[in-house]
């Protein structure tokens, strides 16, 4: 294959990648105000001629008949990074033919030299590079990464270097927007539309929310996950303590265990087309860490998400229980489902609601109006804490974060603590055999 045959075909992947993200919601546009084209012109006054670009796709708000805004690829498929000159010259050409509603991207396979990554960020660029160019268009869902030095270091590294392969990270894209290193691409558009004045980055999105779409992931109720979580738990615990590697198994799927990181955030993978759950560091993260990354799986898998999703990584830096906003709105749906279900798992309502009193009847405990358990930082009540929760989490093998969530969200507790006090580690009171107890 020539260099121009490569380039070519480079140019019609990511035409068909840009689509696929377009059409699954993954850039939050609406797929119905929005126009995507290959080898598209647009008038350069300086130039006093056309300037074509590789890829363009158009943004409209709902009536209107001129784009809100127009995003512009260019398209490298090198052997080694992309230079900084070419980015400079990429940039160049883009203000030629618009300085307000125009946005730059370049996206390559190969990574960009450092200076490039300097180069456009001043200049309000979006560098991206993608590792596979399978033809099915693989985007690999990823909760939000919270913002640390060390996650900016590992995505700028791998932005930056040259020899990096799909095996060597759990995320198959890296971006560097304006303001930011992620590895989600609605994060690019959001900090684009930061810089345009008629709207906000949240009034964009409502407007192009795709409300059809997201009728395409079937809803159920908190007490239909509830119900259905209990059935699943039912059938598979062993003296009420569950197994969730005979669920994977039960379900079809291949478990596997591995104790290697595979970078600072991920602790387990899901892909649907190979039927694999694939669980990281297990000797890194706490047991807590890996069940509520195996039940959030098994969720997916219950709740036949299978048809919805290719892969999906948990992270481990996020809070266990949030829902992402940053993806599309079905998928938004998905990722709430999922973690209801798991927490519903983890922590039958039954089960949950009589060890509770188990040990609100042990302590003599009285609800005093707000909940049936409440804690604050009163050395009464936050001993309570130590007494009771923690145990708790012991006994139903969860973080203290989910525990706190899972009571909370059934009115059985009400907490008003900053911080939680201790480690399950350090828990003072040994849990007791509840389920055998009047």
């Amino acid at each position: 294959m020539n260099t121009v045959e490569k380039g070519d075909s480079f140019e019609n992947f990511v035409f068909n990648y840009f689509s696929s993200l377009i059409q699954n919601g993954y850039l939050g546009f609406n797929p119905n105000q929005t126009r995507i084209y290959k080898q598209h012109k647009y008038y350069s006054k300086d130039r006093e001629s056309y300037i074509i670009f590789d890829i363009a796709i158009e943004i409209f708000l709902f009536g209107e008949d001129q784009p809100y805004m127009i995003l512009l690829i260019e398209c490298k498929n090198y052997s080694k990074n992309v230079p900084v000159d070419d980015v400079e010259e990429f940039s160049t050409k883009v203000t030629q033919v618009g300085k307000h509603n125009t946005k730059a991207i370049c996206v390559t396979t190969s990574g960009f030299q450092k200076s490039a990554l300097k180069i456009a960020k001043n200049r309000k660029i979006g560098l991206w590079r993608i590792l596979t160019t399978k033809n099915e268009h693989e985007v690999v869902l990823n909760r939000t990464i919270n913002r640390t030095k060390e996650n900016d270091e590992f995505i700028s590294n791998s932005l930056t270097s040259e020899i990096i392969t799909k095996n060597d990270c759990s995320n198959n894209i890296y971006i560097q927007t304006p303001l930011r290193f992620t590895t989600n691409p609605k994060d690019l558009i959001y900090d684009f539309l930061l810089s345009q004045k008629v709207l906000t980055p949240k009034s964009f999105f409502n407007q192009h929310r795709i409300n059809s779409h997201s009728k395409n992931i079937p809803y159920k109720s908190k007490r239909e996950l509830s119900n259905f979580a209990a059935g699943l738990f039912n059938a598979h615990h062993e003296n009420y303590a569950i197994d969730l590697n005979k669920i994977i198994e039960k379900l079809g799927y291949k478990l596997v265990e591995i104790n290697s990181l595979n970078n600072s955030n991920i602790i387990g993978k899901l892909e649907t087309k190979s039927k694999t759950i694939t669980i990281f560091g297990v000797d890194h993260y706490s047991q807590h860490q890996i069940n509520f990354a195996k039940a959030h799986e098994i969720a997916h898998i219950s709740l036949n998400h299978d048809k919805h999703l290719i892969s999906e990584n948990i992270l481990a830096t996020g809070q266990s229980h949030s829902v992402s906003i940053n993806i599309s709105q079905n998928i938004d749906r998905l990722e709430f489902q999922a973690n209801y279900f798991a927490a519903c798992l983890l922590l039958p309502e039954n089960l949950l609601k009589a060890a509770l009193k188990y040990y609100l009847i042990k302590y003599d405990i009285k609800n005093r109006g707000f909940s049936p358990l409440y804690i604050d930082t009163q050395p009464c009540n936050y001993e309570n804490y130590k007494k009771i929760i923690l145990p708790l989490t012991e006994i139903f093998n969860v973080s203290q974060e989910t525990m706190k969530i899972r009571l909370s969200e059934l009115g059985l507790a009400q907490f008003s603590l900053k911080t939680l006090p201790l480690s399950k580690s350090q828990s003072l009171h040994q849990p007791f055999s509840i389920f055998t107890t009047q």
